[in-house]
């Protein structure tokens, strides 16, 4: 029998993925956000006052604040082994003095001082954005509040989002306003 030159309809697939919950792509997704959500005792305190007035004075709207949950070796441990960073988690510091990030809940706005507690290791990074930029990035990451956490880490798409990601797609906002 002669082969077709037409390509095979991909609607016909045998090895297309189920559209259901309980497809092998969602279940990897939710394994690896459960073992990489293991909680560890650990031994690390919790941020100094000194060090959070420190970050209180010097953080900007615009800013980028990054931080590692010390009671989360997993997430250190991947980002280190893949991208090299120290840092697993990232917010972006609103023109209106918030904090905006994805977290477990879904998108949040915060307080600074409610972002600065726990066991945490943290650095702010300044973008340089204009004034307008500030305030137009805030304003996307504002409007994404509620919006649930990305485990399948598709940036593609902005039904929810994971942390990088809204920090990201806020700063490109602010570059454009």
């Amino acid at each position: 029998s002669a082969r077709s030159s037409q390509p095979k309809d991909a609607s016909t697939s045998q090895c297309e993925e189920p559209k259901d919950s309980f497809g092998a792509r969602a279940a990897i997704d939710a394994g690896v956000a459960a073992l990489m959500n293991r909680r560890i005792p650990t031994t690390a305190p919790e941020v100094s006052q000194e060090r959070k007035e420190e970050i209180q004075a010097l953080a900007r709207p615009g800013d980028v604040l990054m931080s590692a949950d010390m009671a989360y070796p997993g997430w250190g441990r991947m980002e280190h082994w893949t991208l090299g960073s120290r840092y697993t988690h990232a917010a972006l510091m609103g023109h209106d003095g918030a904090v905006y990030e994805a977290v477990g809940e879904g998108v949040t706005k915060t307080t600074l001082e409610q972002f600065l507690s726990g066991r945490k290791k943290i650095a702010v990074a300044r973008t340089g954005m204009s004034e307008d930029g500030v305030r137009t990035a805030a304003q996307y990451a504002e409007s994404q509040v509620g919006k649930p956490y990305d485990t399948a880490f598709d940036y593609s798409e902005e039904a929810g989002f994971y942390w990088s990601e809204l920090v990201a797609k806020s700063l490109q906002a602010g570059q454009c306003p």
